[in-house]
């Protein structure tokens, strides 16, 4: 992640990283055939930098216009999503084959393996045309993106503090209801909060590393809970 820079501007640091993370985003969706895989993955953590640190601007820019910046690159996401998660699923019940530990039925894993082989080959094919389709639109959304002017301290702070009050009320809504849904919301707020504290590591590293930390370490938490 490219993080603020004292060296120039708010608005000026803020657009060069958010900028970095897009130009990754499209470089990665370039990768061969072969590579795929690992472009999509790659390609998928960029585009949730960029969503991180566009949602940063809600405060200031208004709820409407914030999530119209959003939406190409959630949008991407998604379609990326089925693709990476077919791969995913492939990789796990294979990890669980290899750790006689974990106690499972082999004569099940190899059938479970075999269906995510299948499902993950029929993904590639159907969704042949998904990453150039999802690398044109984030070309087109990256020439969209703000220049950040007029996004001063304040606004900065009010960001911050709005993605910390997105995780709190993430987390009352599971107290709620423990539904699979609410622990999912919950980790993609905290996994915002901490990639928007990586962004400015930099202008407190102190006290904004150790919450960074943090925040990353409930992230892959729940990111485990999850899986």
């Amino acid at each position: 992640m490219v993080t603020l820079s004292f060296a120039v501007s708010l608005p000026e640091s803020l657009r060069m990283s958010v900028q970095a993370d897009a130009a990754r985003a499209i470089e990665e969706l370039s990768r061969s055939a072969e590579q795929r895989d690992d472009g999509i993955h790659e390609a998928r953590r960029a585009i949730r930098r960029v969503r991180a640190k566009l949602a940063l601007m809600r405060p200031f820019a208004g709820r409407d216009a914030a999530r119209a910046l959003q939406a190409p690159w959630r949008e991407a996401g998604r379609a990326l999503s089925a693709l990476r998660d077919a791969d995913s699923l492939r990789k796990a019940i294979a990890a669980a084959r290899a750790d006689a530990a974990i106690g499972f039925d082999p004569d099940a894993l190899a059938l479970l393996d075999a269906s995510a082989r299948r499902r993950h080959a029929r993904a590639a094919v159907r969704d042949d045309g998904v990453v150039d389709a999802v690398r044109e639109s984030l070309v087109a959304a990256r020439d969209g993106l703000p220049d950040w002017d007029g996004f001063d301290d304040a606004a900065l702070v009010a960001g911050l503090r709005a993605g910390y009050r997105a995780g709190v009320m993430r987390l009352r809504a599971l107290r709620a209801d423990e539904h699979e849904e609410s622990w999912h919301a919950l980790r993609r707020a905290t996994r915002t909060h901490w990639l928007q504290l990586e962004l400015v590591v930099p202008l407190w590293s102190a006290v904004i590393r150790a919450q960074s930390q943090q925040a990353r370490r409930l992230s892959q938490l729940l990111g485990a809970e999850r899986d």
